[in-house]
């Protein structure tokens, strides 16, 4: 499977790498680490001779064309796609590797990698160039598959995250922390459903009464953490009440993006667990985990 670096789990969704520009690049002797932010930092790994132009805006990089990424509810996640990529009479030493990479700031220095297909990944990517032409033909599932924000993760004891399929094709991290994002609490009865698109669909779960009212998540932001090869979308504890709560039994809250209306406003997450009673004596805080709330780190 491919592997991603890290600057791209926090910065792009699928859905933004498919309206942007792409290149492959072929890498002689590379060794991979998601910690390579630019196209320079991986060093002078890139192939060059006849049929391969190395370096920024080289012939040797192949754009991707017919770009195409799709949310598929039935893995919970999404996929980009694209043509097959040729280099024709190429004779420039041995392809241990192929890097997908964002060429942008006019030159390596502030080019981006996306992602690494080592050994193995495309077909067993091996190969001495001889002249003849070399051909990545990419998976049938897609050049990446992407279920990033893991289900399972628990921002707090006994309470479990799960991430909206919508959430994950469209929005990197980096883009939610630019969001106004809201929460809202639903009864014990609600059942997360991943391929829900639009606070309409978990309205009718929603709870109401004294002391509730919708909360705006204060001090979002997102991080890229090198240490732990993942995004983090991180904010304040959310508060619900102000001593006053009563909504009856609480099952969890839901975490969406405000837009217009609930047939608009686009669900990111929900935070479940057991039961937790209200009284009308309290308020409910959900504690944000020193981590965040949302990684982004399971790519494929």
């Amino acid at each position: 499977m491919p592997e991603w670096y890290n600057i791209a789990k926090h910065q792009y969704s699928v859905e933004d790498l498919a309206g942007m520009t792409l290149k492959v690049m072929l890498v002689s002797s590379y060794s991979f680490n998601p910690d390579h932010a630019t196209v320079s930092g991986l060093g002078a790994t890139e192939l060059t001779g006849t049929g391969y132009t190395s370096g920024y805006g080289g012939s040797g990089r192949t754009t991707l064309a017919n770009l195409t990424g799709t949310q598929v509810d039935a893995i919970a996640g999404s996929r980009l796609t694209g043509d097959n990529v040729d280099w024709v009479g190429i004779n420039a030493g041995t392809i241990v590797g192929a890097v997908l990479i964002y060429e942008t700031g006019g030159s390596d220095a502030t080019a981006i990698p996306i992602a690494y297909f080592g050994n193995g990944t495309i077909g067993g990517l091996s190969y001495t160039t001889d002249g003849k032409t070399v051909r990545i033909v990419w998976p049938d599932a897609g050049i990446l598959v992407d279920y990033n924000y893991p289900d399972g993760y628990s921002p707090a004891a006994g309470r479990l995250l799960r991430a909206y399929t919508r959430a994950r094709h469209k929005y990197s991290l980096q883009t939610l922390a630019g969001k106004t994002l809201k929460a809202l609490l639903v009864d014990t009865s609600f059942v997360f459903d991943p391929a829900d698109n639009y606070v309409e669909a978990v309205a009718p779960y929603e709870l109401s009464g004294t002391g509730y009212a919708r909360q705006t998540l204060a001090g979002v932001a997102s991080n890229q953490d090198d240490a732990n090869d993942r995004g983090e979308l991180d904010c304040d504890n959310i508060v619900f009440g102000s001593g006053d709560l009563d909504v009856g039994n609480v099952g969890g809250v839901v975490i969406y993006i405000e837009n217009t209306t609930d047939a608009d406003h686009e669900l990111v997450c929900a935070i479940t667990h057991a039961s937790e009673a209200t009284d009308g004596t309290g308020s409910l805080t959900y504690t944000i985990d020193a981590e965040g709330f949302l990684h982004d780190e399971d790519f494929s």
